[in-house]
C-alpha cells in the first residue's frame, strides 16, 4: 500500500472538497482511470506502429513483385 501527500492550490482544494472529489474512493478512481487511459495509450500506438511496419513491409514486397511489372 502507498500513501499519497498531495499539494493543490487553496483555490482548487476548496472546490474538490466541495464537490466531493478530495475522498480516498474518487481519487482512487481517478488514478486507475488514468492509468487504464495510458494503457490503451500505449497499446493503440504499439497497434498502429504494427500495422505502419507490416503496410511498409507489404509494398516493398509487391515493389519486388516481378508479376505486379
Amino acid at each position: 500500500m502507498v500513501q499519497l501527500t498531495l499539494t493543490i492550490p487553496d483555490d482548487l482544494a476548496q472546490e474538490a472538497q466541495e464537490f466531493g472529489v478530495l475522498g480516498p474512493e474518487t481519487i482512487l478512481s481517478l488514478v486507475r482511470a488514468e492509468t487504464d487511459r495510458r494503457i490503451m495509450e500505449f497499446v493503440n500506438a504499439e497497434i498502429h506502429a504494427y500495422r505502419q511496419e507490416k503496410r511498409a513491409a507489404e509494398s516493398a514486397s509487391d515493389q519486388n513483385d516481378p508479376r505486379r511489372s
